[in-house]
């Protein structure tokens, strides 16, 4: 059995071995599934043979990491701050001199909160049980639009 380095993108969407004779074989793709392998024998053509799947243990980290990714996608820092700025002004004026449109600016900031307060409940209701597939969509509210 050849020796075998991983290595994960930033990303971690993807994983890499570096076999001992320099060759570089994918093993993983979205952090779901590892494979060890073995380099395919270039001289017969033969492919890569999967010796041993094994999963991941996923942590409680990896769970809250995807949280935070999913609200940045939608939501970036910027816009939240933006989203802070612009309820703290409507704060500032008070709810009884609101004018035409004030309301709606507010349920709107409330709508952003309130789904991205929905994804790290999602994230939290899975610590104790984490699911293998915890990066899919059907564990995770639906994206809110922008």
């Amino acid at each position: 059995m050849p020796d075998i380095y991983t290595y994960a993108n930033p990303e971690r969407t993807a994983i890499l071995a570096n076999m001992s004779d320099g060759s570089t074989v994918l093993i993983h793709n979205n952090c779901q599934q590892f494979y060890t392998l073995t380099k395919g024998d270039p001289d017969t053509g033969a492919p890569p043979v999967k010796i041993s799947p094994f999963s991941k243990t996923v942590t409680v980290a990896d769970i809250h990491s995807e949280a935070d990714r999913r609200v940045n996608v939608v939501f970036p820092q910027w816009k939240r701050e933006a989203l802070l700025s612009q309820a703290l002004a409507l704060v500032m004026i008070g709810p009884q001199n609101w004018e035409i449109g004030h309301k709606e600016e507010a349920n709107a900031i409330k709508a952003v909160w309130d789904w991205i307060t929905s994804v790290h409940s999602a994230a939290t209701a899975m610590e104790t049980k984490p699911p293998a597939n915890y990066t899919a969509d059907l564990h995770w509210p639906a994206n809110l639009q922008p």
